[in-house]
């Protein structure tokens, strides 16, 4: 699990910038730094999402569309018998 503060800017093509413990990004740059992580092995990461300048039900509705094709998709594990 790698943990990440995140703070998503309005404007997708927002260039990626470090900051305290995380990232300060557009969308698409989100997507390109967690398809880089996933070819390094990273398969989880969480999000911190305050303190930000918008409100979190916003990101949440902007982080449900992002997704990585890069990244695995989530298989459904049977259970040993």
């Amino acid at each position: 699990m790698t943990p990440m503060v995140l703070t998503l800017q309005e404007v997708p093509d927002a260039p990626a910038r470090p900051i305290r413990l995380g990232l300060s990004t557009g969308r698409n740059a989100l997507i390109e730094r967690l398809e880089t992580m996933a070819l390094f092995g990273v398969s989880h990461v969480s999000f911190n999402l305050r303190p930000n300048d918008r409100p979190v039900e916003e990101l949440l509705r902007e982080l449900a569309g992002v997704r990585p094709a890069a990244l695995p998709r989530i298989r459904r594990i049977e259970p040993l018998q």
